[in-house]
């Protein structure tokens, strides 16, 4: 029983590190390789939350005999705890055949959680020895770093270490560090994008854009830290700050009579599963003032294809309120129309990837007709994102593409800026 963790039967930390050593010197002798695993399962926490310990016990005794089953009989499956486990292959040919065992886990995890009727999946980093590490606690390190790597690229994946990870590793680790407080310290900032009207140039929206002002490391833009925030689970507190601020200040641009459009605040998957995500809307209008119709909210097209029960009745009684929804970047995922035509989707925003190159690029004019016409016959708004000169807004206003945002008219400015910009 010391060496074996209770709930799922699988060798224990201690277990681990004992086989660690014992594979280490084998390797040494032998002049051979083993791979080190690290896995971790995607979303974990939100199953625990949403049906309890029970259900998210269940799925970690299944995922671990699955596991179990996916590699050789001499390869260990230890579970380090909490939703992390550990695969120790000895003896391989190279990283390739780590990676095809990792397919294997990643599809292990897949199959028990659609027994136990749920949607999870796996992040797995993988570091090989002598190549990646020598010693227990590098290989430890750098297959964790790995499996990172495999959360910030958008999950269900597997990750060989690069030795460029260590840097982004340390980073990571100083930004989740800052993040708690970055909120108290009032480091965080909002600056604003307005969206026009391509033909007259007027103002019809603003897009809402997060900046984080660190003391030593510079301004940092939202890419580098959002991973970290939902890993940390800052996002809810954040998201929160967002909306609160970003409503109260678009009521007082009202309340001027310098703005009668759209406020856009994007938000991530993780704010839409988060059980108090509607309450949050509902306070931000609630003591701002700010009239539902008046604030949109932006997801990406990842959220489309991942609409559970859940995220469906979240979409739902967001557009009850009377807030409406804009899918960002549209055209640069895997959008499924059937989810397009069923959820209360107002607004399509076509990915700046499919501008840029206008336009000179026949195949980009014929995806902007499309997005267009789809936008048409669906009764839907289409905002062309990344618009950086005339012959663009000209493009598109030909196509019949009635709203847009890029370098071309604004950049992202301030709220002083901003107020001026709607003044005149």
């Amino acid at each position: 029983l010391a060496h074996h963790d209770p709930l799922t039967g699988l060798p224990n930390r201690l277990m681990l590190m004992e086989r660690l050593e014992h594979a280490i010197e084998l390797a040494r002798r032998a002049k051979s390789q083993f791979a080190l695993m690290f896995i971790d399962l995607d979303d974990f926490k939100k199953i625990n939350d949403s049906l309890g310990h029970d259900a998210g016990d269940a799925l970690l005794r299944a995922v671990a005999g699955r596991m179990r089953d996916a590699v050789r009989a001499a390869d260990t499956v230890a579970r380090l705890g909490g939703d992390e486990f550990v695969v120790l292959l000895e003896n391989i040919k190279g990283e390739s055949e780590a990676v095809c065992v990792a397919e294997k886990m990643l599809e292990s995890v897949k199959h028990a959680a659609d027994l136990q009727g749920l949607c999870t999946s796996a992040s797995i980093g993988i570091a090989i020895f002598p190549g990646d590490g020598t010693d227990i606690a590098t290989l430890m390190r750098n297959a964790d770093s790995a499996m990172y790597r495999s959360k910030q690229a958008g999950r269900n994946r597997a990750t060989t270490y690069d030795a460029s990870f260590n840097a982004s590793a340390c980073r990571r680790i100083e930004l989740e560090g800052s993040l708690r407080q970055a909120l108290e310290l009032d480091q965080f900032t909002l600056v604003y994008q307005p969206q026009y009207e391509l033909s007259s140039g007027r103002i019809t929206g603003v897009e809402t854009l997060l900046r984080w002002q660190h003391p030593e490391l510079g301004d940092i833009e939202p890419a580098q830290f959002i991973p970290a925030a939902e890993e940390t689970g800052d996002l809810t507190g954040i998201g929160r700050w967002v909306l609160k601020t970003a409503c109260r200040e678009a009521e007082s641009w009202r309340n001027r009579g310098l703005f009668d459009g759209c406020l856009s605040v994007n938000v991530s998957i993780r704010q839409l599963e988060c059980n108090e995500f509607v309450r949050t809307v509902e306070e931000a209008l609630a003591h701002s003032g700010l009239p539902a119709q008046c604030l949109q909210l932006e997801i990406t097209e990842s959220v489309l294809l991942r609409t559970t029960g859940h995220l469906t009745g979240v979409l739902s009684a967001l557009s009850a309120l009377g807030v409406t929804l804009a899918v960002d970047d549209f055209g640069s995922g895997y959008s499924s129309l059937y989810h397009l035509k069923n959820l209360p989707v107002s607004t399509l925003k076509i990915d700046a990837a499919f501008v840029q190159n206008l336009p000179a690029s026949e195949n980009d004019k014929a995806i902007v007709r499309a997005i267009v016409a789809l936008g048409e016959n669906l009764d839907l708004s289409i905002v062309a994102e990344g618009i950086e000169n005339e012959e663009q807004r000209s493009l598109l206003i030909r196509e019949g593409c009635q709203f847009g945002q890029g370098f071309h008219l604004y950049h992202p400015v301030t709220r002083d800026q901003l107020l001026v910009a709607l003044a005149s």
